[in-house]
């Protein structure tokens, strides 16, 4: 039935005696999102162009948030290696020529890291070896404060990944410095 809830959520939210059960009227079963600053889009996207040689690490938030077309997007206009973690796999099609399973031969060169949904830790030696990097993340628990970060683009991975490639697009510097 329209509006009906599974899971733990009738337990949770029907514990209050407010519960409204259709409270955001014909919206309530679709998802909040949120969109990223604008200034850390315009950094991560001035990062991710001046770049030599960046290489992306796609994890399960990328996933849960289905920024799988919009980081192929990014990665076929800004030409970016990438390999996917976890639940990430299979985000961006593993076929991508692009895609590296695990960090590539090249890794001495990668200049900047992107990280879109990762959890950062133990799997990863917690970024300790990483040149700087630019977050994409969809919650600030998820940003990881011991990585040098150029940016930090917080909020949905699907709407954040799609503004830095808006902003890429919309901007004749950026483009021009599109790697050849």
């Amino acid at each position: 039935a329209h509006g009906e809830m599974t899971g733990i959520a009738p337990l949770f939210f029907t514990q209050n005696l407010d519960y409204k059960p259709e409270w955001r009227y014909e919206d309530t079963a679709a998802p909040l999102l949120s969109q990223a600053d604008p200034r850390e889009v315009a950094k991560a996207a001035k990062a991710i162009m001046a770049a030599k040689k960046p290489y992306a690490l796609i994890g399960d938030m990328a996933h849960w948030d289905d920024a799988g077309a919009e980081l192929e997007e990014l990665f076929n206009l800004a030409k970016i290696p990438f390999t996917t973690r976890r639940l990430g796999r299979a985000t961006v099609t593993e076929k991508h020529p692009n895609f590296h399973r695990g960090f590539p031969r090249f890794r001495q060169e990668v200049d900047l890291v992107v990280s879109a949904g990762v959890k950062v830790g133990f799997f990863d030696g917690f970024g300790g070896k990483w040149p700087e990097t630019v977050q994409i993340t969809n919650c600030e628990t998820q940003v990881w404060t011991y990585l040098k970060s150029l940016a930090v683009v917080m909020g949905d991975v699907k709407l954040s990944v799609r503004q830095i490639v808006d902003y890429i697009k919309g901007s004749p510097d950026a483009l021009a410095e599109v790697k050849g």
